[in-house]
């Protein structure tokens, strides 16, 4: 059978190869119905051993009839083609159920593995990129390459740490799937059932910054290339093979194949290995970790979008390559999944407390009930001590006193019940009665009762006992003051006491000491007490009996002594330094006689002290050495010294006319001086960040010499350097004026360090000169030298004789025309005149209203034809006079006679 499906195999793809060798030919030769029906049928006679005589019978007959028609019928429009050609679209009909399988031996409710099984109704789009040639080829490559899918996102409650979520997954129980239904339509015998190979792509896995709660993760198909050769064949790759081939000898496959079916998959969660919520702030997350994740709703079930192909774009990495495409805008949370069963969840848990407050003794880093101070001793919260007191017995206590559940969310303690939606809370302990003299394992378990019926269980809390009998023995114990910084506390001992315990601040910090002869020494070098810290001793006899509790010991702060030598400071130095000796650990600076700051590193009899600019030229300053109580030990004076300033100056090349020189400097340069050739002209400049500006003006001209002197605040020469000169960049423009032919002067405007001009006629020389003044200019010319036609050119040029600027001169005609007479009678059709010049056409205005071009002018007579009755009596008329060009020359008035 093997052998059977990959020789089938290796016919498709040799067949497709021919059609993909073919596509070198021209596309326009290709696109005959003829062309396209040849590749079909060579490709479905290489793949015939996927078909059965009836199919193959089917479908010579689709590719007589259909032909190419269906290429333009349909195409996937919402889809990005340049993804991958096998699209898949969700229906919208979708089911989501959890489920919850208990551990093996669970120590709550709340250990085990939470399953997510999703699947939703998808149809298919096969979109081939040509819309003439067959796409088989593209379809099995994809289908091989497992370039198909889409993207999962999950949503987990309020403060579940996805990531963690994620890492909890048990991969070996997480699987995907698809499953579809493909049919030629209008066959009867192209049918095909198939199972795509999926997998869940831990590659592409995303934890978005801004959504903790939240990961994406894509479901796409398994590469042929990373499978078995059983594995690939457990899911009849012929029967996809034939399906693609059939649907891909027909351009625009998507308008005849019909696919349809559903994709989906399990995630499996072990809770034993969450590492906590975000919002949990118990030391190692121990009240969500190891468990089921909490819910304001009470329920495990975490929102599903899958993100189909309508969402995805290719962007810059996803050409064929689905796991690279990217997620539209607008799209992150499309097609939501319907979720049809949850798991139960817990939102309160069990944490045993002393609702008396007296065996409350330490003190937690994080409440777990806003403004209740002190916990149990032990080793987590759902594990707490309780050594009873002399003169207490557990077994007479209420049976209550140790109840405590406390709401997540809010932070209260709910165990009286009737708070928002709980109603009741139900807590016992296992024995109700323990033995004295040695630990008693008491196991607190319960649930809590809500409004609308449902419950849930408590993770259970063990409240290890110890009941204490009285003892028969007695004792006391009186401790010396105890100095800071000492190793042990001492003092004195009648009866039997034979141990100590000590407290720091209410918490049990160590046991033991050594008693005997009526003195007791107790280790406390490792304990760091402070003078603030309240200590306290109990006393115990032989068998650990309480003889004496809370004994304070007084604590105070040893003598200490020390002195401090700062060295010489210098002004604009960033710290003082110096030596110091004995206790001092810190000092405070005083400029001027105030308080400045407190600080400083004190290391092997050195220290230094930042100052910043606190300390300038003419201050007085101290520091004060203290302790590390505070306690002022020494203090001593700073010599202040004055800064030695240094700098230099660089100035950058000057050119002849500019207003600044301007350069660079490094130091304490504020000022320089500014000499021209050896003679002091001023004082002044702009120094900030490294760069300088210098106002000179015009004092320094072409051939000058010239240096400047840099100085420091006080005036203090610290360096000087020669400028650089250089004579100015001329520039300038010229602009004639209209020549009109037979003037004796071309005109027009300049700009710049233009002082002459050249005169070209038809590329021809023909003088130098021109007047120019204040911007305006005139040359100079012949009368008969510029003739209408001729080209004439201005050159501007400086007084070195630089050429600046070149423009053309506009030549006007110099021509004249006047009208010496204009008359028309009533009547006539022609109005008739005089002229002079060169006039050769006219229009005439009726009352405002132009007429026609025209007139006939010639011999110093012209006459206009307007028509009959064209002008009548009263009206006013006008004659405009134009030479050859239509240059307006003359405007009279018609004069009308009866």
């Amino acid at each position: 059978m093997k052998k059977n499906v990959l020789r089938k195999t290796g016919y498709v793809l040799a067949s497709l190869a021919i059609v993909g060798s073919s596509l070198s030919t021209p596309l326009t030769a290709l696109a005959s119905s003829e062309s396209i029906q040849e590749q079909q049928s060579a490709i479905l006679e290489q793949a015939k051993g996927y078909f059965t005589p009836e199919q193959q019978k089917e479908l010579q007959q689709k590719m007589s009839g259909e032909g190419t028609k269906a290429a333009t019928e349909s195409r996937a429009k919402d889809f990005d083609p340049a993804i991958t050609s096998l699209t898949l679209k969700a229906t919208g009909k979708s089911n989501i159920n959890y489920s919850f399988t208990p551990a093996p031996n669970a120590k709550n409710a709340y250990e085990g593995k939470a399953q997510m099984q999703a699947s939703t109704d998808l149809v298919g789009k096969l979109n081939g990129k040509s819309l003439i040639l067959p796409n088989a080829k593209e379809y099995i490559e994809d289908f091989e390459n497992g370039n198909y899918g889409g993207v999962v996102n999950i949503k987990f409650a309020e403060g579940v740490d996805a990531k963690a979520m994620y890492n909890a997954i048990d991969w070996q129980n997480s699987t995907a799937f698809s499953e579809f239904t493909v049919r030629i339509l209008g066959a009867n015998t192209l049918i095909w059932n198939l199972r795509f190979p999926n997998k869940w792509d831990r590659s592409t896995v995303e934890f978005p910054s801004d959504k903790k709660n939240e990961f994406k993760i894509r479901i796409v198909g398994a590469k042929k290339s990373e499978l078995s050769e059983a594995e690939w064949n457990s899911y009849d790759p012929a029967s996809t093979y034939a399906a693609l081939t059939a649907a891909g000898l027909f351009p625009g496959a998507e308008a005849l194949a019909d696919m349809k079916g559903s994709a989906g998959g399990t995630l499996t969660f072990d809770t034993t290995k969450y590492t906590g919520n975000l919002d949990d702030l118990s030391d190692d997350k121990e009240i969500t970790a190891g468990k089921l994740a909490p819910s304001k709703d009470r329920f495990f079930a975490p929102e599903i979008n899958f993100i189909d192909r309508t969402g995805l774009i290719a962007g810059d990495e996803g050409k064929k390559n689905i796991r690279k495409a990217k997620i539209k805008t607008g799209f992150e949370y499309s097609n939501p999944l319907t979720i049809k069963t949850k798991i139960p969840t817990w939102d309160s848990y069990l944490s045993i407390w002393d609702q008396e407050g007296v065996y409350n003794t330490n003190m937690p880093q994080n409440n777990e009930v806003t403004d209740e101070k002190g916990v149990l001793p032990g080793s987590s919260i759902f594990n707490r001590d309780l050594i009873v007191n002399a003169g207490d017995d557990f077994n007479e206590f209420k049976t209550d006193r140790f109840n405590r559940v406390v709401h997540y969310y809010d932070k209260k303690d709910v165990t009286k019940g009737n708070v928002g939606d709980i109603n009741t809370i139900e807590v016992t302990h296992t024995p109700s009665n323990v033995v004295s003299d040695k630990p008693t394992e008491v196991v607190y378990s319960g649930q809590v009762n809500y409004l609308d019926g449902s419950t849930r269980k408590l993770v259970p809390n063990t409240l290890n006992v110890t009941n204490k009998t009285m003892p028969s023995t007695e004792g006391t114990i009186t401790p010396d003051e105890f100095t800071i910084g000492d190793t042990n506390i001492t003092g004195t001992y009648t009866g039997d006491v034979a141990k100590l315990r000590l407290y720091i601040n209410g918490v049990s910090v160590a046991w033991g000491g050594t008693v005997k002869d009526g003195k007791f020494t107790f280790y406390a070098g490792n304990q760091k007490i402070g003078p603030n810290d309240v200590i306290t001793l109990n006393a115990y006899d032989k068998d650990d009996n309480l003889l004496q509790e809370n004994v304070p010991v007084k604590v105070k702060n040893p003598e200490t002594k020390g002195t401090i030598a700062p060295s010489q400071y210098t002004v604009g130095e960033t710290n003082v330094t110096g030596s110091f000796t004995g206790d001092v650990v810190q000092a405070k600076l005083y400029v001027n006689g105030n308080y400045v700051s407190t600080g400083g590193t004190f290391v092997d009899g050195k220290f230094t002290y930042y100052v910043g600019n606190k300390i300038k030229q003419g201050d007085t300053a101290y520091l004060v050495a203290v302790d590390k109580n505070g306690k002022e030990l020494d203090r001593k004076n700073i010599s202040i010294k004055a800064p030695e300033t240094k700098g230099t100056i660089t100035p950058s090349l000057y050119t002849v006319g500019e207003t600044n020189v301007t350069g660079s400097f490094t130091g304490d340069v504020v000022q320089a001086k500014l000499y021209v050739n050896g003679n002091y002209v001023s004082a002044g400049g702009t120094f900030t960040n490294g760069k300088f500006t210098y106002y000179v003006g015009n004092k320094i001209k072409q051939g000058d010499t010239a240096y400047l002197v840099a100085v420091d605040k006080d005036g203090k020469e610290l360096d000087r350097k020669n400028i650089s000169i250089k004579a100015p960049e001329t520039k300038g423009t010229i602009a004639p004026s209209q020549y009109t032919v037979g003037e004796s002067l071309i005109k027009g405007s300049y700009t710049g360090d233009v002082v002459k001009a050249r005169l070209l006629v038809n590329g021809q020389s023909i003088s130098w000169g021109g007047s120019f003044v204040n911007g305006a200019f005139t040359y100079y010319v012949n009368p008969g030298l510029i003739k209408t036609g001729d080209s004439v050119v201005l050159e501007a040029y400086d007084q070195s004789g630089k050429k600046l600027d070149s423009k053309n001169v506009s030549i006007k005609n110099s021509v004249t025309g006047s009208f010496t007479s204009a008359n028309y009678k009533i009547g006539d059709t022609t109005i008739k005149g005089t002229f002079t010049g060169d006039i050769t056409v006219a229009k005439v205005y009726i009352n405002g209203v132009a007429q026609a071009w025209g007139g006939e002018f010639g011999g110093g007579a012209f006459s206009y034809y307007v028509g009959k009755n064209k002008i009548q009596s009263g009206d006013i008329v006008t004659i405009e006079g134009y030479d050859k060009n239509t240059q307006l020359l003359a405007t009279t008035t018609v004069q009308i006679t009866q």
